[in-house]
């Protein structure tokens, strides 16, 4: 084994989910996630495999290659993932031939597996798209989904343009694929206008689902479509809100420049509280988090948090996993004005 693509995932029941790499410490073979498993862990099973490339077939046919970031799991014992597989479908960014020859090319699908281990998909290559007549989707990850079956996940559409191209890559949209009626909705496409004034969205990312369907994402907002400007919204009965963006005032001072540029960098809970990180236009760093409408300072550059004086919430990397739960705990990591740091949790007055 040799490294996680995935921030490892648990459900209520303890079951974790999780992506690894499966050449070694150290190697990072291309395409991004290639030979990657997916695997699925108990404490009566142990750690048991749930898709391993080579092995597990394609439901319809044909071999999964890999995996890629973000798994997600449910309280039903669901395993969502992403899935390297061929594909005939004609696709708008670079790729390579299937592997064992086969007809076709690498592409990108989301799958489900259920507690029995049964590998469904819920939106792959060749899916009907939102768009005109004929629009499909040519790969789909980054998926998150609810116990009631709702199926958020990032995607590209043939008939986009192929923002930023890279091996088996161009920019994100973000889409809901709502349960049961299986109909998908447009959430945030790339290059269509945002709802911060004057911006449209660069790449989407990090879709996270609450039991009532609600979204919360990442989207850069940039104006040069640059990626330097990721925010935080919300989309919310049929509406998407700005929870934070470029310029916009924070509690405590300062103002929002961005947030993180990983899927980590926001959370949400049942309950809809959102938690993120940001950095500040003056330099600061904070945390802070949304409930009901209105922000909060977790703590930012400069607070005493009891063990030392907020250095920053990064550790010098631009980005940091925060957590919440449903009782409005945020978790999240420091390093201190005075050296060291830590891993702490603030807990709602």
């Amino acid at each position: 084994m040799g490294y996680t693509l995935s921030p490892v995932q648990m459900n209520d029941h303890g079951e974790v989910a999780f992506i690894i790499s499966r050449d070694g410490p150290g190697n990072f073979p291309s395409p991004t996630g290639w030979n990657a498993g997916v695997y699925r862990y108990d404490s009566r099973t142990g750690i048991n495999p749930v898709m391993v490339p080579g092995t597990t077939p394609v439901p319809g046919g044909g071999s999964f290659w890999g995996s890629l970031f973000v798994v997600a799991t449910d309280n039903r014992d669901d395993i969502y993932f992403p899935a390297m597989i061929c594909t005939t479908v004609q696709v708008k960014f670079p790729t390579q031939t299937c592997p064992d020859g086969s007809p076709g090319v690498l592409t990108y699908g989301a799958y489900k597996a259920d507690a029995k281990g049964t590998i469904t998909p819920m939106v792959v290559p060749g899916d009907a798209a939102p768009g005109p007549a004929g629009s499909y989707f040519d790969f789909t990850h980054g998926p998150a989904s609810n116990t009631r079956g709702d199926f958020a996940f990032t995607a590209h559409v043939f008939t986009d343009v192929c923002a930023h191209p890279d091996l088996l890559y161009c920019w994100d949209s973000v889409f809901l694929k709502k349960s049961p009626s299986g109909e998908i909705v447009e959430i945030a496409r790339v290059g269509k206008p945002s709802p911060v004034p004057g911006r449209n969205y660069g790449p989407a990312y990090g879709p996270l689902v609450t039991p009532n369907g609600d979204v919360a994402f990442i989207a850069d907002v940039s104006p040069n479509g640059d990626f330097t400007e990721p925010s935080v919204l919300l989309y919310s009965k049929g509406k998407t809100i700005v929870i934070a963006a470029p310029g916009y005032a924070l509690p405590g001072g300062g103002h929002f420049a961005r947030t993180g540029f990983n899927n980590q960098s926001v959370a949400i809970n049942n309950a809809g509280e959102i938690v993120f990180n940001a950095a500040l236009t003056d330099g600061a760093q904070g945390i802070y988090v949304w409930r009901h409408g209105s922000l909060a300072l977790v703590a930012k550059t400069g607070t005493n948090v009891g063990t030392g004086i907020v250095a920053n919430v990064d550790q010098g990397t631009g980005d940091t996993q925060v957590a919440i739960n449903d009782s409005g705990q945020v978790l999240f990591s420091a390093q201190y004005q005075a050296g060291g740091g830590g891993l702490l949790i603030a807990t709602p007055k």
